[in-house]
């Protein structure tokens, strides 16, 4: 019987473990609701990055990267993340997407609206970085319907990417234009990725 009583209760602690949900992508594009904001998640396992990117309003104080892990004390799909005092809070769901909320130092809130994005397909995170600057750009859409924002940043001041219809992929790669602070417009190709600059 004591040994019965074991398996019985061995039965009950796998009935009780919690599998986090599987992403249904490993890249998600988007916008913020009521902003001019267009967003990306990155997925590798339980690292997530986050890369929100402000439009022509909004780029200088709302572009950055957020990094983290999903699975919190009490939920393994949920997720907080935090830069510069502005938190992305989400969860993945139940069929694989991200639902997720844009948290504002004041706590004002805006739902982050995803799509999952095939590794294929056209839409998707481009970056070049190196030591002085990051350029991120997040492009959505398919074939000749794409639209793209980015932004290049440098020591904390961040301005918009120059893009230029019509937007073309050349071997998972884009040529954009920057500024580099004063006067000086710079050619920059930023190409397709699947992780953050310098990592998860």
């Amino acid at each position: 019987m004591a040994g019965f009583a074991a398996v019985l209760a061995l039965g009950a602690c796998d009935e009780a473990s919690d599998e986090p949900n599987e992403p249904v992508a490993r890249v998600f594009v988007g916008e913020i609701d009521g902003t001019d904001i267009d967003v990306a998640v990155l997925v590798d396992g339980d690292a997530i990055a986050v890369y929100q990117c402000g439009g022509p309003q909004t780029v200088a104080t709302q572009t950055r990267w957020y990094r983290g892990t999903i699975g919190t004390d009490d939920d393994v799909d949920a997720f907080v993340l935090e830069t510069d005092g502005v938190q992305v809070v989400g969860r993945i769901t139940e069929d694989g997407t991200v639902e997720a909320d844009l948290v504002q130092a004041d706590d004002t809130r805006a739902a982050m609206r995803v799509d999952p994005v095939d590794d294929d397909a056209d839409a998707g995170v481009f970056v070049e970085g190196d030591a002085d600057r990051d350029t991120a750009v997040i492009v959505q859409g398919e074939g000749t319907d794409l639209s793209a924002q980015g932004a290049s940043c440098s020591a904390g001041t961040c301005s918009s990417v120059i893009i230029l219809p019509p937007i073309v992929i050349d071997a998972s790669k884009i040529a954009v234009q920057i500024t580099d602070g004063t006067s000086n417009i710079l050619d920059v190709t930023v190409a397709k990725t699947l992780a953050p600059p310098g990592g998860f």
